[in-house]
Formats: structure tokens, C-alpha cells, sequence
């Protein structure tokens, strides 16, 4: 007797078999009853040929072999089935292939091999009535040896969980639960795949597979692609030059400070936490990791001779609300996986692809269970394995429940082909669910890394270069200090050095620029404070201002929307007759705030290449997200507005990003030429909402 989970697999393939060959029959039929006898072209042929073949091949004749004992009539039954609907469709490919044309036969030889096809009609009657009848006997094969899997897996759970260990009898569910699975995969294969060749829907519009396969593919990417999707990832400084080296290696000595990524990399699974405080270089080293070749070298040994897919997503908390939400961590990497495995698509949205009539109009509004359950079935389903390998950088930035995205990690992970690479912060939340896995604490390991980084970006300095001739024993000590006080925050580093590198430009000896790195306080908030209350006073109001139109923003700005809020007076009426700016008049207001910026903020704030269909080609935006949660503090506010007069307490943002939103409607959009309202509409509408929405709150 058959193995009921064999025996199904079989009538699955037969379906599927049945199902191809009665669409190819419709086509043929068609082909043959009209009016000009159209042949079929060569290249489909060949794929129609392929795809028969395919199939064909997974009725295996081995497979029927497999049993426990003498075959049941069931099984006799589903041979005899699965050999019918062999040579039927055999057939059919036969009659197929004799529509096939030559390219170069005469129009006197066309026309007789199309009246010869006239007196075949009769035979793709009754091909099609044989297989209705094949698909008909398999349906009730099919019924039955579900029914008897699912009363075996019963009997056998209940006959073992009595005798079992709790350790094997886990190992037990995982195995049913897989089988299950792999079940469901075969279900699911076979409607898409019949699906996928149904010639009825590509001889409306001479659609090929592969042009309504990838017709789908184009609709579901384009529904899943966002604006900002790569913003982030492109924002990220790249690691320093000669940083970072160690992370391949394995921990040197007897001490292993740090699980071995390289080893994870290659041969491990589930879950590796980089953990680190705020400002360590999590995100510089995450982009590190997901760029190196040497990442995909690894993987590729662990993939062996499955597909590696490896997806990346970066969250940013001051950024869009796709920057920092489940949704967006989805559709992303829904994203990258379907665009490189693009077969996929139909499996992942299997009602939607049944369903989808080939133009795609209307892009997808896909909830975030929808996206859930996609991104759960490629990454169990068992019809096309491969190994996707994820990066996720910055899970503390995540804007929702931490829980709920740990709990999406851990259920991804518990397929033995998944693995995930996270980085967050060291919160008691992310410390209890990573425990277990593989770890590194990255402001331990980055102290060489710091050296480097300091002695390179002082000694760009001219006056350095003097300072470590005359006095290299000080100039040596003084870099070691700045390793000893940094912690391992990187961030922290970078602003120092910035504030010592001005120093040099002042010609500091070695003595200043040590009474420099001692008025320096060592931790990230108190060094913010120190920043700001060197702002020159006379253009501390118009840095507030800035401050408080990036803190405020609901996503990060163009410099053109920053002008417009940082020029909004609500003691002046919004007035119609402005005039619409010109170009030119635009592109002046951007480079005027980029150099108040600049001057004005000391680095707080920074403008960074944007990818935004507006003129403008850069963003605003703090350089860092420690420096947006100091700024979210209500006494930060209240210390710098002491010094200012009261006229400033009716400066209100949100009424400026309001007037900037109009002014970006009015001047970008009249300026403008989108093509089309299709086109217009998106950036049209956001700045609609943005301009209600900022109203309603001031």
C-alpha cells in the first residue's frame, strides 16, 4: 500500500498534469476552428513543451513503487490514472506540435496544413472529454487520501505521545506540522500553476507565460514599491576606511568576546543580535554587513545549491512613516525577494494572482496581514526552496509593538532556511527574546577601530601633521584619550573630533586641543547641550526655528519646504498675489538655508541627497536619531528659549510647515510639468494632507 503523503503528491502532479492539458486543448481547438488557420510560433511551442515536460517528469515511476505491502485498489486505481493522463496529453503535445510552422514554407503548403487540421477536431473532442473524465476520478482520489492522511497522522500521534520524550515528540509536531505544510505547498503549486497556463486568458491578447508571469511580477512590485524604500540605507555614512576589519575574523584568544559572524554566516541559523548603545555604529556596521562580498561569499556556502536571497530593511524613526513601521519592513522585503525570484509572485499572492486580468489598473492595497501571510509563505513554502537571508538594522526604531516584530522574527526563523541579522539597541525587551542566539555587544569590540578613525581624520589637518613631529608622544596620548573617554560611541567621537579639527584651524597647540577634550562631556545628551549653547546668540532664535521645523516634521524635509517654514511670520497674512517662483528664485532659497544650517545648527542638523520627485535634490534631517529624542525632551526647549525675548513663544511650527506645504503646492506644482494628473496626483495629495493635517495641529 501507497504512503498516503506519496500517493497524494502523485494525484496532485495528475491535477495539475490534466488541468495544463485541457487549457492546451482549448488553445489547440481554437487554433484549429479559426478563420485563418494563425500556427503556433516555435518559441511557444518550446515553452508549452517545457512545462509538459516538467510535469511529466514528477509523476515518477519510483515514487509509485513505495509502499508497505501489496498496492490497495486505490492505488492500482491512481496508477492506472496517472499512466491515462501521461498518454493523453502525450497526445495532445503530438497534435501540437503539427500546428507548429516553418519559417520558411510557402503560403500554398500553409494553407494545405491548415485544411489538413480542419479534419482533427474531432479527435480534440475526444482528447478533451478523456481528460475531464481523468480530472474527475483523480478529484476523488484525492478527497479520499487526504481523508486517510489526516486519520494516520491522528492515529500515529495518538498511539506515540504516550511513549514519547517531550523532546522527540516536539521533534514529531515539527515533522506533521512540516508535512502539513508541504501539503498545502502542493495545493497551492498546482492552482497557480494550471493557472499560469491557462491559454484562455493569453489568447485574448497574445500574452505569452512568460509575458502574463511577468506581467503579475510588474503589477505586484509595483504595488509593494515605495518612495523612500532605499533612503535610509543610502543615508548611512559608509564605514571608515580600515574599520570593521575584525568582524570576519574569528574573536581572537581564549576569550570569546563575540559569537563568530562569519560562522553564522556560513553555517548558522535563526537569529544574530548585534546589540550596542545609542550612537555605537549599529547602522554603519548593519550597511557594512549587507554590502560586503564577502556576506554573500558566506551565505552562499551556507545557500549551497538552493537560491540565496538576501533582503535588507533599515529603520529610521525621524523618517516617514514607512521608514518606521511593519508595513514597510513587509513590503520591502516583499520587495527584494519577488524581484529576485519573481516565480514566486503567484505563490505569494495566490487569490489575488487568480484573479488578476492581465492590466493591473489599479495598484494593490495590501493590509498588513496580507503582507504577513506573504511574507510567511516564501519563506516556508517548500515549491521553490531557497534560503533568504535578512538584515534588519535598528529594531529599537521601530514605531509600534517591539514585541510583535520580535514575535515575526522568531516565527520567520523557526524554517530551517530563514535567518535573520538584527541590530537594536540593548533593551531589556530585545536582551530576554535574543538571549539564546549568537551575539556581539559592538561598543566593546570598536576601541581599534576608534584609534583609527581619530589618527586618520586629524592627521588630514596640516597643523596635526606639525603637532605630531614636535611633540608625537602628546599628539599620541591625545587620541588615546579620546578612545578612553568615547565608551564606544562612535557618534560621540565624530562630534569631538569635529570640535578639536576646528581648533587645529585655529592654530591650537597640543595643550588647547587637550583642554578641548576636557571641556567635552563624555556622554551623547550632555555633549548636545554643550553644542547648543555655542550657537552665537545672535543667530540663536533663527536656530531654534530650524530645530523645531525638522523636530516637528512628519517626515524629513526638502530644503525648499525648510525655507518656506523657516520664512513664515505669522504676524503677516497669507496673501494670494504672490507671485509663482521661478527655478532659479527656488534653487536660491535651498542653497540660503543649507548654509544657515550649516552655520547656524553645528552639525546637528544636516542636508543629505534625497531621492524626492520635487526639484529640490537634497533632505533635512537630524544626524542622528539620539539627537531627535533630546530635542523631543520639553526641557530642552525651555533651556534655549530662556535667553530669547517673548516675541518667539508665538512662533508656532506647525503652523509654518502648514504655510510650507501651501507654498510647495503653489510653487512646485505650478512650476512643474508632471506629465500627467496620474502623475502629479500621488505628491499632489500627500501635500494636501500634510498642509490639513500640520493646521490641525497648531
Amino acid at each position: 500500500m501507497l504512503d498516503p503523503l506519496t500517493a497524494l503528491s502523485v494525484a496532485g502532479t495528475v491535477v495539475q498534469l490534466t488541468d495544463f492539458s485541457l487549457k492546451l486543448a482549448s488553445k489547440v481547438k481554437e487554433i484549429f476552428e479559426s478563420a485563418d488557420g494563425v500556427l503556433i510560433k516555435n518559441a511557444e511551442y518550446e515553452t508549452v513543451a517545457e512545462d509538459f515536460g516538467r510535469l511529466c517528469a514528477r509523476i515518477n515511476p519510483s515514487s509509485l513503487e513505495h509502499s508497505s505491502g501489496p498496492p490497495s485498489k486505490d492505488d492500482l486505481m491512481l496508477q492506472k490514472l496517472a499512466s491515462d493522463a501521461e498518454s493523453v496529453s502525450k497526445e495532445l503535445l503530438a497534435l501540437l506540435r503539427d500546428l507548429k510552422g516553418k519559417e520558411k514554407e510557402s503560403k500554398l503548403q500553409s494553407l494545405g496544413l491548415v485544411l489538413k487540421n480542419v479534419l482533427k477536431e474531432n479527435q480534440i473532442e475526444s482528447i478533451s472529454k478523456r481528460l475531464e473524465n481523468i480530472r474527475s476520478e483523480i478529484n476523488t482520489n484525492i478527497l479520499i487520501k487526504i481523508s486517510e492522511n489526516a486519520d494516520l497522522i491522528s492515529v500515529r500521534q495518538s498511539q506515540l505521545q504516550t511513549s514519547l520524550d517531550d523532546t522527540t515528540r516536539m521533534s514529531l509536531r515539527r515533522d506533521i506540522d512540516l508535512a502539513k505544510a508541504e501539503i498545502l505547498d502542493a495545493i497551492r503549486l498546482a492552482t497557480w500553476e494550471s493557472t499560469s497556463t491557462s491559454w484562455e486568458k493569453r489568447s485574448s491578447d497574445n500574452m505569452t507565460s512568460i509575458d502574463w508571469k511577468n506581467s503579475f511580477k510588474d503589477y505586484v512590485l509595483s504595488s509593494l514599491r515605495y518612495q523612500a524604500m532605499t533612503e535610509r540605507l543610502d543615508d548611512i555614512p559608509e564605514a571608515h576606511k580600515s574599520t570593521l576589519q575584525w568582524l570576519y575574523e574569528p574573536p581572537p584568544g581564549l576569550e570569546c568576546r563575540w559569537d563568530d559572524l562569519s560562522v553564522w554566516l556560513a553555517r548558522g541559523n535563526g537569529i544574530y543580535w548585534v546589540q550596542g548603545k545609542a550612537g555605537s555604529g549599529k547602522s554603519c556596521l548593519m550597511k557594512y554587513v549587507h554590502d560586503q562580498p564577502q556576506t554573500a561569499a558566506l551565505l552562499s556556502k551556507w545557500a549551497g545549491v538552493l537560491p540565496l536571497v538576501k533582503a535588507g530593511f533599515f529603520f529610521w524613526y525621524p523618517g516617514t512613516l514607512m521608514q518606521k513601521s511593519q508595513n514597510g519592513l513587509l513590503r520591502s522585503i516583499l520587495y527584494q525577494v519577488l524581484e529576485k525570484e519573481p516565480r514566486l509572485t503567484p505563490l505569494a499572492y495566490e487569490q489575488i494572482w487568480q484573479q488578476y486580468n492581465g492590466t493591473g489598473d489599479k495598484l494593490l492595497s495590501l493590509s498588513r496581514g496580507e503582507l504577513i501571510r506573504a511574507v510567511t509563505r516564501i519563506t516556508t513554502q517548500q515549491v521553490f526552496p531557497l534560503k533568504p537571508c535578512l538584515i534588519i538594522d535598528g529594531l529599537d526604531e521601530y514605531d509600534g509593538d517591539h514585541q510583535e516584530i520580535v514575535d515575526l522574527f522568531e516565527t520567520m526563523t523557526k524554517s530551517p532556511t530563514t535567518k535573520i541579522l538584527v541590530s537594536s539597541r540593548p533593551w531589556l525587551l530585545f536582551k530576554n527574546a535574543f538571549i539564546r542566539y549568537p551575539k556581539l555587544i559592538l561598543q566593546d569590540l570598536t576601541r581599534e577601530d576608534i584609534r583609527r578613525y581619530a589618527e586618520t581624520i586629524l592627521s588630514s589637518s596640516s597643523r596635526m601633521v606639525e603637532l605630531q613631529k614636535e611633540e608625537p608622544l602628546s599628539a599620541n596620548t591625545l587620541v588615546g584619550d579620546i578612545v578612553e573617554k568615547s565608551s564606544g560611541v562612535f557618534l560621540w567621537v565624530k562630534l569631538v573630533v569635529r570640535s578639536l579639527l576646528s581648533g587645529l584651524m585655529n592654530n591650537d597647540c597640543i595643550d588647547d586641543l587637550n583642554r578641548r577634550l576636557e571641556e567635552l562631556p563624555s556622554d551623547l545628551e550632555r555633549l548636545y547641550i554643550f553644542i547648543l549653547k555655542r550657537i552665537d546668540p545672535f543667530y540663536l532664535k533663527q536656530a531654534i526655528r530650524l530645530f523645531r521645523i525638522v523636530c516637528q516634521s512628519r517626515r524629513p524635509l526638502p530644503t525648499l519646504a525648510v525655507s518656506f517654514a523657516n520664512d513664515f511670520d505669522p504676524k503677516q497674512p497669507i496673501t494670494p498675489e504672490n507671485k509663482v517662483m521661478s527655478s532659479l528664485d527656488t534653487a536660491k532659497l535651498c542653497v540660503q538655508v543649507e548654509d544657515r544650517i550649516q552655520s547656524q545648527c553645528l552639525g546637528l542638523l544636516e542636508c543629505v541627497v534625497g531621492g524626492n520627485r520635487l526639484p529640490q535634490p537634497r533632505r533635512v534631517q537630524f544626524m542622528h536619531r539620539s539627537v531627535k529624542e533630546f530635542f523631543d525632551k520639553p526641557g530642552t526647549w525651555n533651556e534655549l528659549r530662556s535667553p530669547l525675548h517673548d516675541d518667539e513663544s508665538l512662533y508656532d511650527a506647525y503652523q509654518a510647515l502648514s504655510f510650507s506645504s501651501l507654498m510647495q503646492l503653489k510653487n512646485v506644482f505650478a512650476s512643474r510639468n508632471y506629465g500627467s494628473w496620474a502623475s502629479a496626483y500621488r505628491p499632489f495629495a500627500a501635500l494636501v494632507r500634510e498642509c490639513m493635517d500640520y493646521a490641525a495641529e497648531a
